[in-house]
C-alpha cells in the first residue's frame, strides 16, 4: 500500500516513532497525544502504535484515564487529536522530528539481532524486502500533505472502534 510509509509518520507525530516491527512501546513528550492527554491532565499514559497487517492498518490509541477524569473527556481529547491531525497538515519541526525519530529507531533496532531477525520476518511476510532497502529514502520524501491525506482515510469514523476498560466496584 502507497500510504503505508505516511502511516508511519502519522503514527510516529501522533505518540512517538513506530519500529519497522510497528511497536511502540513510549510515547515522546513531543508528539500531539502526550501533549493532549498526559500534559493536558487527562490521562496518566498514551500510546499510539499500528498493527503489522496486509491491509487495511490497524491503528490503536490506547490511553490510561486520571482517576478523576472521565473516559469520555479522554476519547474527547483523543478525538480533537485525530480532527486536527486530518484538518491541519503537520508542522515542518512535527514531520522533521518524526523522519529523524523513525530513521534513528531503524539504526537502533539493526543493532540487536532479534530486532534485525523481527525485520526480515515481517519484511518477508508482510511488507516485502524492498521495504527494507527503500524505509530511509521513503520516510525521508513523505510530506505534510502526505500525512494528512493518509490521516483522512485511516481515520473515517465509520472504522472506528472504541473500547473502554473499566474495573468494577470491587476493585
Amino acid at each position: 500500500d502507497p500510504d503505508f510509509i505516511p502511516a508511519v509518520v502519522l503514527i510516529t507525530t501522533l505518540g512517538g516513532p513506530l519500529s519497522l516491527t510497528l511497536g511502540s512501546d513510549e510515547t515522546t513528550r513531543s508528539s500531539r497525544l502526550y501533549r493532549e492527554l498526559v500534559e493536558g491532565e487527562l490521562a496518566v499514559y498514551v500510546n499510539c502504535s499500528m498493527e503489522a497487517t496486509i491491509e487495511p492498518f490497524v491503528i490503536d490509541i490506547a490511553a490510561m484515564v486520571w482517576q478523576d477524569r472521565t473516559h469520555e473527556e479522554v476519547e474527547s481529547a483523543i478525538d480533537r487529536v485525530i480532527a486536527s491531525a486530518v484538518s491541519h497538515p503537520v508542522t515542518a519541526d512535527e514531520l522533521a522530528r518524526a523522519k529523524k525519530q523513525l530513521i534513528a529507531t531503524l539504526v537502533y533496532e539493526n543493532e540487536r539481532i532479534s530486532g534485525r531477525a523481527l525485520m526480515l520476518t515481517l519484511a518477508h511476510l508482510v511488507f516485502g524486502t524492498e521495504l527494507l532497502r527503500t524505509y530511509a529514502d521513503r520516510i525521508a520524501a513523505v510530506t505534510a500533505d502526505d500525512v494528512r491525506r493518509v490521516a483522512a482515510r485511516l481515520f473515517d469514523p465509520r472504522n472506528r472502534v472504541v473500547g473502554r476498560y473499566v474495573p468494577n466496584d470491587e476493585s
